[in-house]
């Protein structure tokens, strides 16, 4: 049934690598996992992680540093190098699209948000744009088309570095593809927005029961208007991931409470908590999601 099955516990990142590598995160260990080959390997990490985000096809991790925030960068071999780059106070989000990278921290009760991007070749960071950030923003998005940020007042996307509120609504979690946005709302559902019309394609589940749980993660499978295909992580549920097109449900995988989903080469990487196969990283293959 799956690519493979990591019974590691839970964990607070899951990230997609290359060559078909995860990487799974909590407190001060990674787990560098091989979706073709099953197998697993951890990493101490200097600092309790923060956040995590993708890069060319390895990973960099925002860690705790005293008062501080440090990174460091991961390749599918698991060799790890530190960035010569630091920030003051603790990043609280991070994003990451084609080079640029957007992170939130907060410092002295200031929150702080800016665009960087790698410099590889003095192996740091550098800042390009500061932005002006919303005071409840609990997350951020970046994509081709926008920088944005979200939480209990709403999702704001950037106009000339300041944050218009485009969707009104407890955002917990957000993700960006081209000129859309995916959310996971505090109620449970999930919406699938345009941003630059301000059209709102899809809002799922329509009906939330038992059966389902609550929705804890998704994931955009295929952009096509109102006919989108979606996948839900459910918490609580007997079954733990449900595809749906449009508003129809076509596909479910019985795993109980999944709380995080990845794209992971060519596996969905879903870190569940089910009562058979314990808390762990399951693997399942893209292709049945695109059918």
């Amino acid at each position: 049934m799956y690519g493979a099955f990591f019974p590691i516990g839970m964990v607070a990142f899951l990230l997609g690598m290359a060559n078909n590598y995860t990487l799974a995160i909590n407190g001060t260990i990674a787990f560098l996992l091989n979706n073709q080959l099953g197998v697993s390997t951890q990493i101490p990490l200097p600092g309790a992680a923060l956040c995590a985000f993708p890069y060319e096809g390895e990973a960099v991790i925002a860690y705790a540093n005293g008062p501080n925030t440090s990174f460091l960068m991961i390749d599918n071999r698991g060799v790890t190098k530190d960035l010569n780059f630091s920030l003051k106070g603790a990043v609280k989000a991070c994003a990451s699209y084609n080079g640029a990278i957007i992170l939130l921290s907060e410092y002295n009760n200031t929150l702080s948000l800016g665009v960087y991007v790698l410099d590889e070749g003095n192996n740091t960071m550098v800042e390009v744009t500061e932005l002006k950030p919303v005071k409840d923003a609990t997350g951020v998005v970046i994509t081709s088309k926008y920088d944005a940020v979200y939480g209990p007042s709403g999702f704001y996307v950037y106009t000339n570095e300041n944050a218009v509120k485009v969707f009104d609504g407890n955002v917990v979690k957000a993700r960006g593809y081209d000129n859309l946005a995916l959310m996971v709302l505090k109620d449970g559902s999930v919406v699938l927005f345009n941003v630059e019309t301000g059209e709102k394609l899809l809002q799922l589940p329509l009906v939330l029961t038992p059966e389902y749980g609550k929705a804890a993660d998704a994931l955009l499978i295929e952009a096509n208007g109102t006919n989108s295909k979606v996948l839900i992580a459910f918490r609580g549920g007997k079954v733990g991931l449900r595809l749906f097109k449009g508003t129809a449900e076509v596909l479910s995988i019985n795993v109980d409470n999944a709380c995080l989903i990845e794209r992971s080469g060519d596996y969905v990487a879903a870190l569940i908590n089910d009562k058979n196969l314990g808390r762990g990283v399951a693997l399942f293959p893209y292709a049945w999601f695109e059918k």
